[in-house]
């Protein structure tokens, strides 16, 4: 292949990449990295489930709820989120709404409680898995 039709053929190749990457932008109503959070008191290799939070866009997870975000207001960096959350085990549902402060976009406040973002690769073995970003269960699925 001669360096012309090399330069060519990587040239398209970017393109469509970054088409792709534009294609499906992901919806983040809250100004925050996607990822694990934990509980500020405790180091990110010492995560544990319940002390954790995971952000993924307009959705999040803590403990057993998976929760969609479906609004969210703001007062400086003071927010309330509307969400719909199901408990992953029960399958129960509920719709509430939430308190926070975040201060930066690694960092997030409720009530008492701060938790920071925990890079997947400063986390135990356990959370290292590369489905980790993908909820367990869709919010408001049946179970059966």
């Amino acid at each position: 292949m001669n360096i012309r039709k090399a330069l060519s053929a990587a040239s398209i190749l970017t393109a469509a990449l970054l088409a792709k990457s534009q294609a499906a932008p992901a919806v983040h109503p809250l100004p925050l990295h996607d990822g694990f959070y934990l509980d500020a008191d405790v180091p990110c290799g010492q995560a544990y489930t319940a002390g954790m939070l995971q952000i993924m866009g307009d959705h999040f997870e803590s403990g057993h709820e998976l929760c969609a975000i479906k609004s969210v207001s703001r007062h400086g960096n003071s927010f309330t989120a509307t969400n719909e959350c199901q408990d992953t085990t029960t399958g129960m549902k509920r719709s509430a709404k939430l308190a926070m402060v975040i201060p930066d976009n690694h960092t997030i406040i409720f009530g008492t409680t701060r938790y920071r973002y925990c890079p997947i690769s400063s986390l135990p073995t356990s959370f290292k898995d590369a489905n980790e970003m993908i909820p367990d269960t869709p919010p408001f699925q049946e179970r059966p």
